[in-house]
């Protein structure tokens, strides 16, 4: 022990100055790991368990676990088994051991991740039913889950599955037979229960303790999740026949400096959550709250008894292996089925991101180390002078005072408080490193008051625990403990951080934790927490804690009105509620380059977006190219840091060229530019799918390269609006200058083109909309805007903005606060420009903001040094963002021999009654407006004078709706495609093609469940209500079914009847088989709706804020129970089969073989769990379309 002691001291310095790359042989592989090895070697049908005792209790389903036979040498007790179910599909399943039974010690269980919001969420069962299953003995008990699926808990063989009501499955757990429980015991007199690796000793005092069971994912392509690692974004499979064997994937937190790529081992962080996804039945997820060292074995198809679990390729499933330490069982099933569902249904266990601080959202500028204050004015100024924006300036362990953190080096850093200062004069924030290793030094206060309080971890024997990290010889805080956790995050007051300011934010790096000279540089396993929790227990939490702690100690600095930024390196399930994260120490090449983009991806799906990783590799020098590249593709990474360590070459944007360093600059405008859009996403979802698609250049000198474009709608590119068509793979070729990006065909972008010193000095600049039109012409997109740093938002301090191009007409409609109970927010700034891609309008149109006459101009597009094309240009419209606006194009009857001019009238209201303002700007046109209105068409239609749109019912149904459903032009282009359920009706008027009193949209329709048929008629801050019988349309043959509906404002079923009416026409019986196998949300692409107001003017219902949303009862469990006569939900679309008279030759539907079908009314949901916002751009990773279905999904980010 001296010998290795004393080389420790030898060799820590040459740690300091010169860290080694990542060597396999100082981690632990899974045959140098005994519970992974016991776990692998078993067969499938090895648990023998049978399920006993099955009832309800306290609201679960509870069961009692006891073997068939038991083994004499080491008997088992008993094991309970809890069943709960909770709103929004989500099944628990919770194995212990039986207290009762006096264990050694209670086995430890996760604290302070699931919201208590989701445990009050739990739904009380009352009963359950039975069903014999196959060849059964016994039979097995089924409970109500959600709308569509039944939890059923098999009790010989045990098993527990999430299966649909038509029997088939979803999840399963034990399906083969591998569940193995090690349960506690005393150590009997011979017994040897040590561990060693590499010179260290684990004592395992309670042996072997570890968990491991088989979980499958059924009509599963692929799985995805369990981060963090350097992997691809779909999980390879790491056994079976036909795969290479490798290493399962391991989820242990560790300081694994230069990772490698391309590979399964673990590295800073763990989330034990895996997402499956299929083209048949679409997504769910399993998620195991456990916090010990896990490894987990992805399944490859075709495994027999002798490789392992058995698995038809045809069986089309996907089973997974899980195995860990120590913990008991603690998992969740995801029902999904649509991507998002399933990140919505985790986030409501786990938490959503916290909203960030915008400065946080911008560039951060970060080395080891910038020396002293005259280096960081120098950076700083450098960065003014080269016209680079940025935010925030970070200091490494350097700073310090001996490492010793909370304080400074005096001599390096003599005022650190106006060196913070002169950055905050600029908009600009610093950030200092806090590790969690505290330096053992009599005369450090910290020290001496986290020893004389017995706030450390202790070792085996319960001694403070002693390891070695920066600051040599050092001891780490218990942050299991509340009251610890409370204590630090009293340290980042301004009384006891010295010399910090507001606007310092704080960096938590080594907090795995990393221990250099422990076990796999670690803390050793057997160290001791408060109530005598080894730290086997719970080591992939502490990170969590510490990161949870110094968030809250920011919080409680600003007396609870700031938000915090804290920077985590070690994560897992629940950090995004905390801060951000980077993918930790990567290498300056181009397979580090390449692998962040699938790393960053694993992270947001589960649930942790705020994430990034160091630009330019944290390891060795980049060739300038490489640098430049990451710079263009970390301008859209969610997290944007550049890093260094210091033994790399300083590397800052300007020291590479003139040239490069405008490449550079350009790709940090980049960001800037889009910080609007970047902040919209931090807050708010946006249902049409990924705005930005962005591909990386991941080989040096490309000139060429393929990206493939999903979807059937059009891209347009990012740098200059060249149009290219979905679901094809495209050709590109690259320059310098660029990386490829698009935005999506149908969605509205809001930008800012006016560069800064910092993101705080562009809040009053100006906004530009791009607008980039789909096949229908129509687009929408979001602008979320507050102060940028306080909580104020949470009170209604914001404002929120929809934007909808249809019909040839933009509108702005206020989405946020209307209750006068809210917190005001407000800006001044304008709409200083509006840009429609893919417009086939004229190239010239006049603007008429009441009586202003504006240009607009057709292109070409401006951006940066990219290439140019026309585009359709309106420059300062001038118009308020915060106010309701709608600018239109309009299209005058061409004279003999000349274009068809277009033009553009926009009227913008503040008050009550937009449209009567409208109304009131409509009535004082000039004299040749006033021709051109009586002459043009409805929005641009040319139609004849005196033209007014009243169909019968029949009509409605059978040249309109019919012709819409086959896809077949319409006779006449009058009716507005929009989701109108998006809007309260007296927005309708605004987005409607024509109409005075009445207005007609086709819109598509969602299920308000995934397996039923009922609508989701929830609407704007209301909902519509159907009154009255349905009215068959057509004779002899029912064509269409013809729905009455009353608008209620307010929350049901306590909303105000209002005088707006709906009359929705529908296709009658239609084929829904197509949808049965895909659960998606859409119940009908389109129906045909009417909309007027009984007392014929626009009438405006608000409510309070609270009622904007419409709220179910929670479902009576003891009237749903699965039974016999369980009502069927019907899962499919509303999909008419349209059939032509192919001998006709013409495309002239006629009518559709159908008859009146009735909306089945399924039971109220028990979903809720809160909002959710989801990331909005993709990556194209180097897996192709086909291996990376989710690189085009949105991904959860941000709520508070």
């Amino acid at each position: 022990m001296g010998v290795s002691y004393l080389l420790l001291l030898l060799l820590l310095p040459l740690h300091f100055t010169f860290v080694l790359p990542w060597k396999k042989d100082e981690f632990r592989s899974c045959n140098q790991t005994p519970f992974c090895k016991r776990a692998r070697a078993f067969k499938p049908g090895s648990c023998s368990l049978v399920a006993h005792d099955v009832s309800i209790n306290d609201g679960d389903l509870t069961a009692v676990l006891l073997p068939r036979n038991q083994n004499p040498d080491h008997p088992s007790k008993p094991l309970l088994l809890a069943l709960s179910v909770h709103q929004g599909g989500i099944l628990r399943l919770r194995i212990d051991e039986d207290p009762s039974l006096d264990p050694p010690k209670k086995r430890f269980e996760v604290p302070d991740v699931i919201l208590d919001e989701f445990l009050s969420n739990k739904l009380w069962l009352q009963r359950f039913s039975t069903e014999t299953i196959g060849s059964d003995l016994r039979p097995s008990s089924i409970v109500y889950l959600s709308d569509g699926y039944e939890a059923v808990l098999r009790q010989d063989p045990f098993e527990v599955f999430v299966r649909e009501k038509s029997g088939k499955r979803v999840l399963s757990l034990n399906s083969n037979g591998l569940f193995d429980f090690e349960q506690l015991r005393v150590k009997k007199e011979g017994e040897n229960w040590e561990e060693k690796f590499r010179g260290h000793i684990d004592t395992r005092p309670y042996g072997p303790q570890s968990i491991s069971f088989d979980v499958s994912f059924y009509d599963a392509d692929y799985v995805y999740g369990i981060p963090e690692r350097a992997t691809s974004l779909a999980l390879k499979p790491t056994r079976g026949p036909g795969v290479e064997e490798s290493e399962p994937y391991r989820l242990f937190n560790l300081d694994v400096f230069e990772y490698v790529h391309d590979s399964p081992f673990g590295i800073y962080g763990s989330v034990p959550f895996m997402i499956s996804h299929g083209k048949l039945r679409g997504t769910s997820g399993f998620f195991w709250l456990n916090a010990a060292e896990m490894q987990v074995d992805v399944l490859g198809s075709g495994w027999d008894a002798e490789s392992g679990i058995s698995l038809p390729s045809s069986q089309g499933r996907i089973d997974s292996f899980w195995m860990s330490e120590a913990g008991i069982v603690d998992t969740f099933f995801f029902v999904g089925p649509e991507p998002k569902d399933v990140v919505r249904q985790y986030t409501s266990v786990t938490g959503t991101t916290a909203m960030p601080q915008l400065f946080a959202t911008a560039y951060h500028q970060s080395r080891w180390n910038y020396r002293n204050e005259e280096d960081v004015a120098n950076v700083d100024s450098k960065f003014d002078e080269h016209d680079i924006p940025y935010d925030v300036l970070v200091l490494d362990i350097d700073h310090t005072d001996g490492r010793r953190y909370f304080t400074w080096d005096r001599e390096l850093f003599p005022h650190p408080e106006e060196m913070q200062r002169k950055l905050a004069a600029k908009g600009r924030h610093m950030v200092t490193i806090v590790d969690p290793h505290i330096k053992r030094d009599g005369y450090f206060p910290l020290h001496k008051e986290a020893t004389k309080m017995g706030y450390y971890v202790k070792d085996a024997t319960g001694n403070d625990y002693d390891g070695w990290c920066w600051p040599g010889s050092s001891s780490y805080l218990d942050m299991l403990s509340p009251q610890i956790r409370a204590w630090w995050g009293d340290k980042f007051s301004f009384e006891n951080y010295v010399g910090s300011t507001p606007s310092l934010y704080i960096w938590n790096d080594m907090n795995e934790p990393s221990v250099f000279n422990g076990p796999e540089v670690t803390m050793p396993r057997n160290s001791l927490h408060q109530g005598g929790v080894e730290h086997r227990e719970l080591h992939n939490v502490y990170g969590y804690y510490f990161q949870m702690a110094t968030s809250e100690g920011l919080v409680k600095r600003g007396d609870g009105k700031d938000r915090p930024f804290v920077l985590s390196r070690a994560v897992f399930a629940g950090s995004q509620r905390y801060g951000a994260v980077w993918t930790g120490d990567n290498t300056a090449d181009w397979d580090h380059l390449r692998v962040s983009v699938p790393m960053v991806l694993a992270l947001g799906l589960t649930g942790l977006s705020f994430s990034g990783a160091d630009v330019g590799g944290y390891f060795g020098n980049p060739e300038t190219e490489l640098l430049v590249r990451w710079y263009q593709l970390g301008a859209f990474y969610p997290f944007f840091r550049g890093h260094a360590h210091h033994d790399a070459k300083r590397r800052e944007p300007w020291l590479f060229g003139e040239r490069n360093t405008e490449l550079m600059r350009d790709a940090i405008r980049v960001r800037y530019m889009l910080l609007p859009y970047f902040y919209t996403l931090f807050r708010e979802a946006n249902t049409s799918g990924s705005a930005l698609l962005v591909q990386g250049i991941y080989t040096k000198a490309a000139k060429t390269v393929s990206v493939y474009l999903p979807g059937e709608q059009s891209w347009f590119d990012f740098r200059t609006g060249t149009m290219y068509r979905g679901g094809i793979t495209h050709r590109l070729k690259v320059s310098e200058e660029s990386i490829p990006a698009f935005q999506k065909a149908g969605t509205i972008l809001p930008r800012k083109d006016r560069f800064r010193r910092s993101s705080t000095q562009m809040v009053d600049d100006p906004y530009t909309l791009v607008v980039a039109l789909n096949s229908s012409q129509a687009a929408e997109g979001e602008l979320y805007i507050d102060d940028g740093k306080s909580f104020e938002f949470k009170q209604g301090a914001y404002i929120h903005r929809r934007f909808v191009f249809s019909g040839d007409k933009l509108t702005s409609l206020n989405v946020g606060p209307i209750d006068s109970s809210s917190i005001k927010f407000s800006s001044n700034s304008v709409i200083e420009r509006i840009i429609v891609l893919g417009h086939s309008g004229s190239k010239s149109a006049i603007v008429e903001p009441e009586n202003r006459t504006v240009d607009i101009e057709l292109g070409p597009l401006h951006f940066l040094t990219g290439r140019h094309i026309s585009v359709l240009t309106l420059r300062k419209p001038n118009l308020l963002i915060t106010d309701d606006w709608t600018v239109k194009i309009l299209y005058s009857v061409p004279e003999k021999e000349a274009s068809t001019p277009t033009y553009l009238a926009c009227s913008s209201s503040t008050s009550q009654f937009p449209a009567a303002a409208a109304a009131a700007h409509r009535s004082r046109p000039l004299p040749d407006q006033i021709c051109r209105r009586h002459q043009m068409s409805v929005a641009g239609v040319q139609l004849p004078p005196g033209f007014r749109f009243h169909p019968t019912d029949e009509e409605l149904v059978l040249h309109y709706l019919c012709r819409k459903c086959s896809s077949l032009p319409v006779p006449a282009p009058v009716i507005a495609e929009i989701d109108l359920y998006k809007y309260d009706p007296w927005l309708l008027p605004e987005l409607a093609v024509s109409g005075e009193k009445e207005w007609y949209f086709f819109s598509p329709r969602d299920r308000k469940y995934p397996n039923g048929s009922r609508p989701n008629r929830s609407a704007g801050t209301g909902y519509w209500k159907a009154t009255g019988a349905d009215k068959p349309i057509g004779r002899p043959k029912t064509l269409g079914i013809k729905k009455a509906l009353v608008f209620y404002a307010g929350k049901a079923p306590r909303g105000v009847k209002t005088n707006w009416i709906m009359h929705e026409y529908r296709l009658a019986n239609v084929d829904r088989s197509a949808a049965n196998k895909t659960h998606n949300l859409r119940l009908d692409e389109w129906v045909l709706c009417r909309i007027y107001n009984k007392k014929g003017c626009i009438e405006k219902h608000y409510q309070s804020t609270d009622d904007f949303e419409e709220e179910d009862e929670k479902p009576n469990i003891s009237a749903t129970m699965p039974n016999n006569n369980m009502v069927q939900m019907d899962t499919s679309y509303s999909v008419p089969i349209m059939h032509t008279d192919s001998s006709s030759g013409s495309d002239q539907a006629t009518s559709p073989e159908v008859t009146w079908d009735k909306e089945v009314q399924s039971r109220p949901k028990s979903g809720g769990g809160g909002d959710i916002d989801f990331f909005e751009f993709s990556y194209i990773d180097s897996l192709s379309a086909e291996d990376n279905p989710f690189g085009t999904q949105a991904f959860s980010i941000c709520y508070v």
